[in-house]
């Protein structure tokens, strides 16, 4: 734990003093009151939807020992420091710089941006670096995990604070290596400008988060900032960019000058890493994958050509890591699922698949893989986000009538939509795809997702397979302003119970 007092850290930082006294000692910062730890100061900064100082009393609740703000607030009672710091916001990165250095420095850090598949590719790389025997940091929307303790994840990637918290905390036990989801989001409020990175992968881009960017060029000239700007100015020695040689855009992503690059293919011979032998199977992945180190054999329970190219992408890092082959194939191996990426529940009839895919491309990928596995009829439950890009409703409702048997359209976090409207736009997708082909879909539409998901179960037949898209991972279902937990694997296991009176589990 590092300890300075208030003064220490406000050196060099233009202030008054609200209220209490310098001399108090803060053990760490923090952004969100979710976040705060006994004896950190909390920053109660102006964010897109809410204030800070909203959120006061929940931080000193938490433990927090100090209140620094840019505007005048109310006073808390008790003595607290309350401290007005001049241009607070954008001087956030200095403040953190001065009470933690840059622990970015000391590890061997790896960045990974894309539309799709970061998440399983930085399990596939956390997992190459533990079985290497290294203490490693990994950052992903799934979890946070600092050598195996496992911490709370808010955002894929973290508020800036959180981020300098997450490594020097890992600096501290020993870690050697971190890697990270990168979002176009997170680039775009600079979350990672401070970091020092020594990896950056680019897995794919499509379209995701216009309700944010507003245009896909924009999105895609977030991504893009990693490797034109991060990358680049790296203070570390050796810098390397691995890209996929078979996304349209790649050649976009190359990177400024100092800075290495890998490329890896499914299809493209001339690619550094290429997967010469692929056996896609509903038992997973056999490859023999050409490297400049050899070609490597590899057995992985994942499923899909996606899952395909996150490999790919985990062998480049791993071999220009410098790791062993048996330490990138093991790692590999060993994975042997992710939460909410195609996670199989067992069902008593068919197959049960849940996957975080919300956005057209990952929706493809997903039904393309199952399809190919599935030998009786491919049903498909999703819905989409209330308050979100609408363009890609009546895509997505286009691609599961296209690839799909069965059809259940249903509610997916609506915040402050109207359920029925997200699903109209969706079924004008659905509407389009029946006139552009001869094929018959059946679709069901259930608001309710938790009956919808009990429907879906219920018409379950041998050889079937049913995949729950959209929400994956996640633990709660967002309505208006209220969180409310809401998991779909424990939804399916619920309607197993239900249905048949047994227990399930996961695999």
């Amino acid at each position: 734990m590092r300890i300075k007092k208030i003064k220490e850290i406000l050196d060099g930082f233009e202030y008054s003093v609200i209220s209490g006294s310098l001399q108090v000692e803060i053990s760490g910062i923090a952004t969100h009151s979710d976040m705060v730890n006994k004896g950190d100061v909390f920053i109660a900064l102006k964010g897109e939807r809410t204030h800070g100082k909203r959120y006061i009393n929940s931080a000193l609740n938490n433990g927090a020992v100090a209140i620094f703000c840019e505007e005048e607030i109310e006073v808390p009672t008790g003595g607290f420091p309350v401290i007005k710091v001049k241009n607070l916001k954008d001087s956030l990165i200095s403040l953190l710089m001065k009470f933690y250095d840059n622990p970015s420095e000391d590890l061997h850090v790896t960045g990974i941006t894309g539309t799709n598949g970061k998440t399983t590719t930085a399990f596939l790389i956390h997992n190459i670096n533990t079985h290497s025997q290294n203490k490693s940091i990994l950052i992903s929307s799934v979890e946070v995990s600092i050598n195996g303790d496992k911490l709370p994840s808010l955002l894929t990637t973290p508020d800036m604070a959180d981020l300098f918290r997450i490594f020097f905390r890992g600096r501290k036990i020993g870690c050697k290596n971190a890697v990270m989801e990168v979002t176009s989001i997170g680039l775009d409020r600079k979350r990672c400008d401070w970091m020092n990175f020594d990896v950056g992968i680019f897995t794919n881009i499509t379209r995701d988060h216009l309700d944010y960017h507003k245009t896909f060029e924009e999105y895609k000239k977030a991504k893009m900032r990693f490797f034109k700007e991060l990358l680049p100015s790296s203070k570390k020695p050796k810098k390397t960019a691995i890209l996929n040689m078979d996304d349209p855009f790649w050649k976009e992503f190359l990177p400024g000058e100092g800075v290495e690059v890998i490329t890896f293919s499914l299809f493209n011979p001339s690619a550094d890493i290429y997967a010469e032998k692929k056996i896609l199977s509903e038992n997973g992945i056999k490859t023999e994958v050409k490297t400049p180190d050899g070609s490597f054999k590899i057995k992985s329970p994942l499923i899909g050509e996606h899952n395909l190219y996150n490999i790919l992408s985990a062998v480049a890092y791993g071999v220009i890591s410098g790791f062993s082959e048996e330490s990138i194939v093991k790692g590999i191996e060993n994975l042997k699922v992710v939460r909410g990426r195609l996670e199989r529940v067992e069902v008593p009839k068919g197959s049960v698949f849940v996957d975080y895919a919300h956005t057209p491309d990952a929706l493809f990928r997903v039904l393309k893989a199952l399809r190919n596995i599935t030998k009786g009829r491919l049903m498909v439950l999703f819905g989409c986000g209330g308050d979100r890009d609408r363009g890609k409703r009546p895509e997505m409702g286009k691609i599961a009538y296209s690839l799909g048997d069965v059809l259940f359209i249903t509610s997916d976090n609506p915040r402050t939509e109207d359920p029925l409207k997200i699903i109209e736009d969706i079924m004008k997708g659905i509407d389009e795809a029946k006139r552009d082909t001869s094929r018959e879909v059946s679709c069901i539409v259930e608001p309710d997702r938790g009956k919808a998901i009990r429907m879906a179960v219920s018409t379950l037949k041998e050889g079937d397979v049913l995949v729950i898209a959209g929400k994956g991972h996640e633990r709660s279902q967002i309505v208006g302003d209220r969180s409310i937990p809401f998991d779909d694997v424990e939804e399916v296991k619920k309607a197993v119970r239900e249905i048949w009176g047994r227990n399930v589990e996961c695999r």
